[in-house]
């Protein structure tokens, strides 16, 4: 596979840890001037573990280990911030390591190169309906507030949280995003 070269984007893995197993999900961010590695990870950062932010709206077994940031411009910088923040949320029982809400993410068009997805995990007993298949619609209400706040914070710093399309080699910013009402899981998750 090429190169990913996007310029102007950058991608963030956000590595976590919970029970021993890593958590990690990779985000793309779009920025409209020059802007280093450095300025990325502190702003995704500060959104990412704020109150009322992903971070905790996780179990407090989740810690973060640290954010990646990888410049995608031609030549780009890597860049690794350490953090030792933990999840916030209830201390209701982790349901499975592999249970995860899944966050829809969209660049407002019908292109499927604008499309992506999160995983929010793990998740807790207590957010999951008595089938055991579905998220509480309160909580999937809580987490589209948390995701929408979490990319109104990017904004507000001059960049985009952004769908990267490794087709189109262009960052589409998120226009839309929706949580599934259907647990999402993640078997790599279990060992």
């Amino acid at each position: 596979m090429a190169q990913l070269v996007i310029p102007g984007a950058a991608q963030v893995a956000i590595n976590m840890e919970c029970s021993g197993q890593k958590v990690v999900n990779v985000i793309g961010i779009s920025t409209a001037g020059p802007t280093t590695a450095t300025e990325i990870a502190e702003v995704v950062r500060a959104a990412w573990e704020k109150t009322g932010g992903p971070l905790k709206a996780r179990p407090p077994q989740v810690k973060m280990i640290s954010y990646k940031v990888t410049k995608l411009d031609a030549g780009g910088a890597v860049i690794d911030v350490a953090s030792a923040a933990t999840g916030g949320s209830s201390t209701s029982s982790l349901s499975t390591m592999a249970a995860s809400a899944l966050i829809l993410l969209g660049g407002g068009s019908r292109d499927r190169s604008t499309r992506g997805r999160l995983y929010h995990g793990p998740i807790t007993e207590g957010a999951i309906t008595e089938d055991g298949r579905s998220i509480l619609p309160a909580y999937a209400g809580s987490l589209f507030t948390t995701y929408k706040g979490f990319r109104d914070d990017i904004a507000a710093a001059g960049m985009s949280w952004s769908v990267l399309s490794r087709k189109n080699s262009i960052a589409y910013p998120i226009d839309i995003i929706n949580v599934a009402s259907i647990i999402a899981t993640q078997r790599r998750r279990l060992r």
